[in-house]
């Protein structure tokens, strides 16, 4: 089913309409004493405080709605089941193998390749270079340690100690 565009729904011209009517912050605080309670959850050692936001009850509530009506839990699933959601380049969006640690597997369209292993290559890739620099071993074009990680777009007068440095890189593929 093809869901309908997002700024021609209910929820979302509820949405709209209540967030033009939202006082600012200052009066938000003054007139709820609760309020950084009230708009803050925590998940283990994270806390995430949205009081600063120009968020009421109303709006919250309307952005669940939103969200449902959006079938985000669903959508969620799929993302990371590695369904393709991509529509436009047709593939799937792979954010969250970023975040999976080593162990987790995501096989994506049937194809025998386990995308988290993938970031993981690449991700200890990226540690051994981070780690070589830290310690001095990587050399530059004359010979020298490398320092001041970053990439050089123009040229730059070089510090006579190191070779200023540039990784190139590229984007992880399913394809």
């Amino acid at each position: 089913m093809t869901l309908p565009l997002l700024t021609q729904t209910h929820e979302y011209q509820s949405l709209k309409t209540l967030a033009g009517s939202v006082a600012d912050l200052p009066t938000l605080f003054s007139e709820d004493a609760q309020r950084t309670e009230k708009y803050a959850v925590e998940f283990g050692d994270l806390y995430f405080d949205y009081s600063k936001q120009r968020i009421t009850d109303e709006i919250q509530s309307a952005l669940i709605n939103l969200a449902h009506a959006r079938e985000l839990p669903k959508t969620i699933k799929r993302m990371f089941s590695g369904e393709v959601l991509n529509t436009t380049e047709q593939r799937p969006v792979l954010h969250v193998a970023l975040r999976m640690p080593k162990y987790k597997s995501l096989m994506v369209d049937g194809v025998d390749v386990d995308v988290v292993q993938q970031v993981h290559t690449t991700l200890d890739k990226i540690e051994s270079i981070v780690e070589q620099l830290h310690k001095g071993e990587w050399k530059g074009h004359t010979g020298k340690a490398t320092c001041d990680g970053g990439c050089l777009v123009k040229r730059m007068d070089k510090q006579p100690s190191c070779d200023p440095f540039c990784i190139e890189y590229g984007w992880l593929t399913t394809q």
